[in-house]
């Protein structure tokens, strides 16, 4: 029996808060771990936050953020491992330059609105963002800027998880980052 294998690569999910992106990211590792695939590696942005005590969210603090985020991405990526990170990553500029760096990262952007976002929202961030009581909140207080670094788009409002799932295995294949050995 085939197994697919995968190429060193970082999958980055990125999108408003409560648009799906953990959803879809563990999803797609448990996918990958069905078809046989083993070095697959999963890095939360909101745990990775709490692991490291990053809890100021200004733009400027979000990047430094990511910056740390996609350093300890690419430790694993030296270790030929498929690293799937999450995070608003709100900043189009920032995600270009960090695709010019990092060649090997796929910008995965996970659209939804609003409107939808704050129904699915269990942590209750757009309300508090609403009250005044969580500052800088992306697609409150802040814009999400889409730019023009996508390589995979996904309607999670539209789309099942099911589809978004195949059509972002469908692009790895396509593009030869995933391969049946």
């Amino acid at each position: 029996m085939k197994k697919i294998r995968c190429k060193p690569k970082m999958l980055f999910f990125t999108g408003l808060s409560a648009s799906g992106k953990t959803t879809l990211a563990l999803l797609l590792k448990k996918k990958l771990q069905k078809l046989g695939v083993s070095n697959v590696k999963y890095i939360d942005g909101d745990d990775f936050r709490k692991r490291f005590k990053y809890f100021k969210y200004e733009m400027k603090q979000r990047n430094i953020v990511g910056d740390k985020k996609i350093e300890y991405a690419n430790s694993f990526i030296r270790l030929k491992k498929l690293v799937i990170v999450t995070g608003v990553a709100a900043d189009s500029s920032w995600r270009e330059k960090i695709k010019k760096k990092n060649p090997h990262v796929i910008e995965i952007y996970i659209k939804c609105p609003i409107k939808v976002c704050r129904s699915r929202d269990f942590k209750k961030n757009y309300i508090k963002a609403d009250n005044n009581e969580l500052k800088n909140f992306v697609g409150i207080n802040n814009n999400y800027q889409q730019g023009k670094t996508v390589d995979i788009a996904l309607n999670t409002y539209i789309k099942s998880k099911s589809f978004n799932i195949t059509k972002i295995i469908n692009y790895l294949k396509i593009n030869e980052h995933i391969y049946y050995q």
